[in-house]
């Protein structure tokens, strides 16, 4: 009986210590390719450098052809990576707003949800720079076509560029 305790206790050891191991990357997951399953990748330039002035909103092109390519068009991925570099003069601001959409309409703010007691917030995924600089922000693949958002107050060159990835 001793022995039967002893193998049991073992096993919900063992049990335990391997959910502890496979649960956290299960719950993690924010769409990004899981590290060596990559078998696919794409950069290109969603929005070319462009000096803009004033306060306003503007987006990237979609469709955006390339090369005879849309690189707005993402069915194929999993991930994307934007990437915004941009010359602020003086106390302008940008953000950048990564959006999705089923068929180059109806785009929609990519968005993740933080949960706080019984509370849900829908927060945007965003690069926001308010000096000389270079940032980017991870992306999971929605819908089947990317374009940028970018709204900006004073002088900016902006330039986006993205890396999609597939698994």
């Amino acid at each position: 009986m001793k022995l039967n305790n002893r193998l049991i206790v073992t096993f919900l050891l063992v049990l335990t210590l391997l959910t502890a191991l496979v649960v956290p990357g299960v719950l993690a997951d924010n769409g990004a390719p899981q590290p060596g399953t990559v078998t696919l990748t794409s950069t290109s330039i969603l929005y070319p450098a462009a000096a803009l002035s004033g306060t306003g909103t503007v987006y990237s092109a979609a469709p955006r052809i390339v090369s005879g390519q849309d690189v707005s068009q993402v069915r194929r991925f999993n991930s994307a990576d934007v990437f915004v570099t941009a010359d602020i003069s003086g106390t302008a601001v940008i953000t950048v707003t990564p959006q999705f959409a089923p068929d180059q309409s109806g785009w929609a703010d990519a968005h993740y949800t933080v949960i706080s007691g019984t509370t849900a917030t829908n927060l945007d995924y965003q690069v926001v720079l308010s000096a000389d600089g270079s940032d980017y922000v991870s992306v999971p693949v929605a819908g089947e076509y990317l374009r940028v958002k970018i709204e900006y107050s004073g002088v900016v060159t902006p330039l986006v560029q993205t890396t999609l990835r597939n698994n």
